[in-house]
């Protein structure tokens, strides 16, 4: 017996509806996670890019400055705490903590400038560096006619005190390090290690010292004799500085200007500092030269800094990469 069985139905190949909607759920999610954790990085971000915009020196000079409210009045007379730290160098390069000549330059001319700031204290934590910078920063602040007062932290050494040398007084932190007056020329030559590799250099010049502190020899005796009056002429000009600026004779400074070290209580004790103090002493001082009778507002200034490269800066010490470029430094070497 035939039976008529009717068509079975076609088999449904759809997704069940959970599955239909489990991307969008997924993608609902991590925009959420992208909410939470987005909004609040890019508040952060756009909020310290507008500080440092609205920081910048302007007058159309391109150096960018960090300003650090520290306390007093939000407006009115200004004490301006200029942070130096790091070797001196004449510009930047890199993220590296450092005091590079044309940042400086820029950010006094700017504080020279501004009504607002009444006088300069100079924060210096520095072991030195390259002459010709030292000098810029030297005669960058003798341009500045407003009351100068500088303070030295951990270190103020060679270069470092070279420049505070523009100062109308010294205030030296009780554990600071200074002095370490005097001259180094650096000149790294790989002679030995370059034979014994079998590596040469075929050298063609036109005459024979102006190949002179190349790493693949040594000097010759007169190559050295040369580089030595160099020396000696950076040298009287540091003793000449140090004397106009510490109102000494240049055989006193001769006597102790053989490129040591002194602390603090033996700077002072050799005159080559004001007082012993802290940072507050020295803004403190600087707010009486310039005539306030009122708590001032102070301000640090970082020149060539952001807030956010702020937090990569590396840490303050000798710059022994500065060992490898040949040249002439005003540079402590612990």
């Amino acid at each position: 017996m035939t039976t008529n069985a009717s068509p079975s139905a076609p088999v449904s190949r759809s997704r069940p509806p959970s599955q239909g909607r489990r991307w969008w759920v997924w993608l609902l999610a991590l925009l959420g996670v992208a909410l939470v954790f987005g909004l609040p990085l890019f508040f952060c971000i756009s909020t310290w890019s507008l500080v440092a915009r609205s920081s910048g020196v302007g007058g159309g000079v391109a150096t960018r400055v960090y300003k650090e409210y520290v306390r007093g009045p939000r407006f009115g007379p200004e004490v301006a705490v200029l942070m130096l730290q790091g070797p001196i160098v004449s510009s930047r390069g890199g993220t590296q903590t450092v005091i590079a000549a044309q940042e400086v330059e820029d950010v006094l001319r700017m504080l020279n400038a501004s009504s607002q700031v009444k006088a300069i204290v100079l924060y210096i934590n520095s072991p030195g560096g390259g002459v010709a910078p030292s000098e810029r920063i030297y005669h960058a602040l003798q341009q500045v006619d407003k009351p100068v007062v500088a303070y030295f932290d951990d270190v103020a050494a060679s270069g470092g005190y070279y420049i505070a040398m523009a100062a109308e007084e010294i205030v030296a932190n009780p554990a600071t390090l200074t002095g370490s007056i005097g001259v180094i020329a650096v000149f790294p030559y790989a002679e030995k290690l370059l034979d014994k590799i079998g590596i040469g250099f075929t050298i063609i010049k036109s005459g024979p010292a102006k190949d002179m502190g190349g790493f693949y020899r040594q000097m010759t005796p007169e190559e050295r004799a040369h580089m030595q009056a160099i020396v000696d002429e950076m040298y009287a000009r540091f003793v000449k500085v140090v004397a106009q600026g510490r109102g000494m004779d240049p055989e006193q400074v001769r006597a102790i200007a053989d490129g040591r070290i002194y602390s603090a209580q033996q700077a002072l004790d050799l005159g080559l500092v004001d007082v012993l103090g802290y940072e507050d002493d020295a803004i403190d001082r600087a707010a009486e030269r310039a005539g306030l009778t009122q708590p001032p507002r102070v301000v640090r200034y970082y020149p060539g800094l952001s807030p956010l490269s702020l937090l990569f800066q590396a840490r303050v010490g000798p710059p022994w990469d500065t060992l490898l470029q040949p040249g002439l430094y005003y540079l402590w070497l612990p």
